[in-house]
């Protein structure tokens, strides 16, 4: 492991079976983590944020008043040495408040500001989001301190760039400059599909805030996590042989490589971790061949800019005869975990289709899923639960489904995934509620 003040990050991984058909077309599962290890901080790790506002007409009202209480809470909770910049959009972004010192000079400049936000017209997301981006850039001279944009918004981007494609590309060059970027979806009408572009690419973690209060709850999780962040930028590397397929299941960005693939994990703490499941389809060999597959992990500690590298692990496959591969046992915990994934990368592809109101795909999709589901999960513990909760969500994908129960399905899943937390106060129903109504 590579080291700099103690900061380690350590990777394992392993598959759910270790034998394959020598004829080429099985599937295996590979569960990848990777966790970070660093010491105590001798204090409060210095903060340049920006806070972007989405001000057009929809946030008129409650939602507009909440983002303005959320962004006093921040202020008030930000110590002397942080900085903090504030930005609304509409149709035109607009800075607010540049790099302002978070003395108590400052803080009372930053509220005054605040009160006199208004809601205005149109909603150009990007626009906002980039000139936040810009603040931050300009204002991050210091050593030692975290980057990072916080975006708020209840609604679809029309103007500016919209193409999530394009929200991504620019959130990942970003991180690579040392810029992190979070979001707040607001309300039910958010498209979750640019907002997740930006943080999962961002290097930050995406929030839902259904009822104007909980803006204020998540924005404060938010920057609890940031002072405790001791890496941002994490990646995790996987390379594969060129004659198999690989299929991330777990939900973070993914990018091709050369020789593999590239998971964004976003930011990590001291004893956290991140986990990465995924499904490799094995092409044809002779019994006796073996395929390896290198994991390692990579970020970018805080305090000193250094890149902080774990030492790269292996994962093998081994071609063999049939009876032998048939007969082979599998790690049960590793098969929990993967049934897990599984079901809710296939729960949120479904999603995707009943919000575009593809129902009968959505269906179909889950059915074909199921049958081999069915399958693996059979011999597991909470096997027969899993395909139970499968099975209602191919039935109920079939038809329309309100879009605050797709929200909260997804984001459930997402929270689980990604090992995340859920900073709203208020209980949410068990996701299978939301198959049940």
């Amino acid at each position: 492991m590579t080291k700099a003040n103690s900061t380690t990050l350590t990777t394992t991984a392993e598959f759910d079976r270790s034998l394959i058909w020598g004829r080429g077309g099985s599937v295996r599962y590979m569960a990848a983590n990777v966790a970070c290890e660093a010491p105590e901080a001798d204090e409060p790790r210095p903060l340049n944020l920006a806070f972007v506002i989405d001000a057009s007409g929809s946030m008129a009202g409650d939602r507009i008043e909440a983002a303005k209480e959320a962004a006093i809470r921040l202020v008030d909770q930000l110590e002397d040495r942080d900085k903090l910049s504030i930005v609304a959009f509409d149709s035109n972004p607009t800075i607010v408040a540049k790099s302002v010192t978070c003395d108590a000079s400052g803080r009372s400049d930053l509220k005054t500001r605040i009160q006199d936000l208004q809601a205005g017209s149109m909603t150009n997301l990007s626009g906002g989001w980039l000139l936040g981006a810009e603040c931050v850039a300009a204002s991050s001279e210091v050593a030692a301190t975290l980057s990072h944009v916080v975006l708020l918004s209840d609604g679809h981007a029309n103007e500016g760039i919209v193409n999530p494609r394009e929200l991504a590309h620019h959130a990942r060059e970003l991180a690579a400059r040392g810029v992190s970027s979070s979001t707040v979806g607001i309300g039910d009408d958010y498209s979750p599909v640019q907002l997740n572009a930006i943080s999962d690419n961002g290097g930050g973690r995406t929030h839902d805030a259904e009822r104007p209060h909980e803006i204020a709850e998540v924005v404060g999780g938010e920057l609890a996590e940031l002072r405790g962040t001791v890496l941002e930028d994490v990646r995790m590397d996987i390379w594969a042989p060129d004659t198999v397929k690989v299929e991330v299941l777990s939900a973070f960005a993914v990018t091709d490589s050369a020789d593999g693939v590239e998971v964004r994990l976003g930011s990590l703490a001291a004893k956290s971790s991140r986990r990465v499941v995924l499904r490799i389809t094995s092409g044809e060999s002779k019994p006796g061949g073996s395929l390896d597959f290198g994991v390692e992990a990579s970020g970018r500690e805080i305090a000193t800019g250094a890149e902080i590298t774990s030492e790269e692990v292996t994962a093998r496959l081994t071609f063999a005869r049939g009876r032998d591969n048939s007969g082979q046992p599998r790690n049960e915990e590793i098969a929990v975990i993967v049934a897990k994934e599984w079901q809710g990368h296939a729960l949120r592809r479904a999603i995707d289709l009943n919000r575009s109101g593809d129902y009968h795909r959505a269906s179909e999709y889950l059915l074909a899923q199921l049958r081999h589901f069915k399958r693996y999960c059979s011999g597991l513990a909470d096997g027969a639960q899993l395909i139970s909760d499968f099975e209602l969500a191919a039935r109920r994908m079939g038809r329309p489904i309100e879009e605050r129960s797709l929200k909260e399905m997804a984001m459930s899943s997402r929270y689980s995934s990604r090992l995340e937390k859920d900073y709203r106060s208020f209980k949410r129903p068990d996701p299978r509620e939301y198959l049940k109504r």
